[in-house]
Formats: structure tokens, C-alpha cells, sequence
């Protein structure tokens, strides 16, 4: 059996439920669903916002080579 959810987990994951069932008009189901997703992975903060992640260095170097590479031809 799985150990209780502390006091403020449960709070935050309240507070994302009902955010996403008043703002963003989701099914219950799918917003307790989504918000236990959100606070296993630990991207919930308090109040229920969600925590996101930071941008990383190898996407934009990944776009900047693909532009490079874009006019190249190979014949």
C-alpha cells in the first residue's frame, strides 16, 4: 500500500484540480488525473502553479545548426 499524501501535496494538487476544471473547463477525472501526474514529477508549486521547466541550451543550438543547414545543397 502506497504511503499518505503529506498535507501540502494534497493542497497543491486541490488547488491545480480546481483550477483546471473552473479556468481551462477539464473533466474532473482527467484534472485529478493530470494533477497527480504534475505533482509525482514534481512540477507543482505552491498553490498549484505549475513549475516549468528550464529552457535548455541544446535546443537553440540544435535550431541555429538547422538554419545553417538549410540552404545547404548536395549536389
Amino acid at each position: 500500500m502506497a504511503a499518505p499524501m503529506p498535507a501540502d501535496a494534497k493542497l497543491r494538487v486541490a488547488q491545480k484540480v480546481r483550477a483546471l476544471v473552473r479556468e481551462e473547463k477539464v473533466d474532473a477525472k482527467q484534472a485529478f488525473a493530470t494533477a497527480m501526474s504534475m505533482e509525482k514529477a514534481g512540477r507543482l508549486e505552491a498553490g498549484g502553479v505549475y513549475k516549468r521547466a528550464p529552457k535548455s541550451k541544446n535546443a537553440s543550438a540544435s535550431r541555429t545548426l538547422a538554419d545553417a543547414n538549410e540552404d545547404y545543397d548536395d549536389a
